[in-house]
């Protein structure tokens, strides 16, 4: 069996470039991708409940502004000490200004019931974000 020449020199070729995964054992690799996968999920589970726990909070609330509210997102914002709460507005009167000054205000009662309603060691601060109302069209 021979080896054409100019597909050994390739070989060599590309085995002389370092690459991104050189000098890691192997086995590393796949552990931490495994813990990163673990975490990633940890971290989803973790925006999903904060998601439910202001939806709720919002809409028991007294504030009739912050009732108009609806959680539309929640992400780890850069990582899950820190998340970032998007809010859309159910009413289209609502102004940015007025309403991020009433979350703003509010972040330390809505903070306490994510503490109330999560298991974990620490409770992650919140950072409120705006999405604009917009019309859906339902059929």
């Amino acid at each position: 069996m021979t080896i054409d020449k100019k597909l050994l020199a390739r070989m060599q070729e590309l085995c002389e470039q370092v690459g991104p995964d050189d000098g890691l054992e192997p086995r590393a690799r796949r552990r931490s991708s495994r813990a990163n996968r673990k975490t990633d999920r940890k971290v989803r589970q973790l925006c999903g409940q904060v998601n439910r726990t202001l939806s709720m909070a919002l809409a028991a609330s007294r504030d009739p502004i912050l009732q108009a509210l609806t959680v539309e997102d929640v992400s780890p914002n850069p990582d899950a000490s820190r998340l970032r709460v998007d809010v859309r507005p159910l009413d289209p009167d609502l102004t940015p200004q007025a309403t991020m000054a009433r979350l703003d205000a509010a972040s330390g009662r809505l903070r306490a019931e994510v503490a109330r309603s999560i298991q974990r060691k620490r409770t992650p601060n919140l950072s409120f974000g705006w999405v604009p109302w917009e019309v859906t069209d339902e059929r």
